[in-house]
Protein backbone atom coordinates (compact mmCIF):
# COMPACT_ATOMS: atom_id res chain seq x y z
CA UNK A 1 0.00 0.00 0.00
CA UNK A 2 1.51 3.44 -0.90
CA UNK A 3 0.08 6.68 -0.55
CA UNK A 4 0.03 8.51 -4.67
CA UNK A 5 -0.80 12.19 -5.52
CA UNK A 6 -1.09 13.31 -9.01
CA UNK A 7 -2.85 16.07 -11.09
CA UNK A 8 -5.63 15.49 -13.59
CA UNK A 9 -6.76 18.25 -15.79
CA UNK A 10 -4.82 20.52 -13.54
CA UNK A 11 -6.80 19.45 -10.37
CA UNK A 12 -5.08 17.21 -7.44
CA UNK A 13 -5.92 14.03 -7.10
CA UNK A 14 -4.70 11.67 -4.06
CA UNK A 15 -4.87 7.82 -3.53
CA UNK A 16 -3.87 4.85 -2.11
CA UNK A 17 -2.58 2.10 -4.42
CA UNK A 18 -2.86 -1.52 -3.49
CA UNK A 19 -1.37 -4.76 -4.82
CA UNK A 20 1.45 -5.17 -7.59
CA UNK A 21 2.54 -5.04 -10.91
CA UNK A 22 0.54 -7.82 -11.69
CA UNK A 23 -2.71 -6.64 -10.21
CA UNK A 24 -3.26 -3.87 -8.61
CA UNK A 25 -6.45 -1.04 -7.29
CA UNK A 26 -6.09 2.79 -6.66
CA UNK A 27 -8.49 4.16 -4.48
CA UNK A 28 -9.33 7.99 -4.02
CA UNK A 29 -12.34 10.14 -3.19
CA UNK A 30 -11.27 13.19 -4.57
CA UNK A 31 -14.39 14.90 -6.89
CA UNK A 32 -12.10 14.55 -10.14
CA UNK A 33 -11.12 11.11 -9.91
CA UNK A 34 -14.96 10.70 -8.34
CA UNK A 35 -15.87 12.16 -11.91
CA UNK A 36 -14.68 9.50 -13.88
CA UNK A 37 -14.75 6.41 -11.79
CA UNK A 38 -18.00 6.93 -9.11
CA UNK A 39 -17.07 4.49 -7.21
CA UNK A 40 -13.91 5.61 -6.19
CA UNK A 41 -11.42 2.35 -7.35
CA UNK A 42 -9.77 1.66 -10.39
CA UNK A 43 -8.06 -2.06 -10.92
CA UNK A 44 -5.61 -2.62 -13.07
CA UNK A 45 -7.66 -5.06 -15.01
CA UNK A 46 -11.77 -3.37 -14.77
CA UNK A 47 -14.35 -4.23 -16.86
CA UNK A 48 -16.94 -1.96 -18.49
CA UNK A 49 -20.21 -2.44 -18.37
CA UNK A 50 -21.50 -0.03 -19.95
CA UNK A 51 -18.94 2.28 -21.97
CA UNK A 52 -15.31 3.23 -21.01
CA UNK A 53 -15.13 6.30 -19.07
CA UNK A 54 -13.68 9.50 -20.73
CA UNK A 55 -10.06 9.96 -20.41
CA UNK A 56 -9.42 6.84 -19.03
CA UNK A 57 -6.29 6.06 -20.43
CA UNK A 58 -4.69 9.57 -18.91
CA UNK A 59 -6.00 8.19 -15.69
CA UNK A 60 -3.87 4.76 -16.01
CA UNK A 61 -1.10 6.95 -16.79
CA UNK A 62 -1.11 8.95 -13.88
CA UNK A 63 -1.01 6.62 -11.01
CA UNK A 64 1.68 5.00 -13.48
CA UNK A 65 3.73 7.92 -13.45
CA UNK A 66 3.24 8.59 -9.70
CA UNK A 67 4.01 4.89 -8.40
CA UNK A 68 6.89 5.33 -10.38
CA UNK A 69 8.10 8.66 -8.87
CA UNK A 70 7.24 6.82 -5.36
CA UNK A 71 9.44 3.97 -5.91
CA UNK A 72 7.14 1.44 -7.71
CA UNK A 73 7.07 0.05 -10.96
CA UNK A 74 3.68 -0.77 -12.27
CA UNK A 75 5.04 -2.12 -15.73
CA UNK A 76 5.21 -5.70 -16.62
CA UNK A 77 8.13 -6.42 -17.58
CA UNK A 78 9.48 -10.00 -19.08
CA UNK A 79 12.23 -11.72 -17.68
CA UNK A 80 15.42 -12.27 -19.68
CA UNK A 81 16.44 -16.12 -18.97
Amino acid sequence: MVSLSFKLHQKPVTGVLNGSALDWSFESESAVFMKYIPAGMLRKYSLWTDKVPKNISQLYNAISDAALKAGFDLSEKEELV
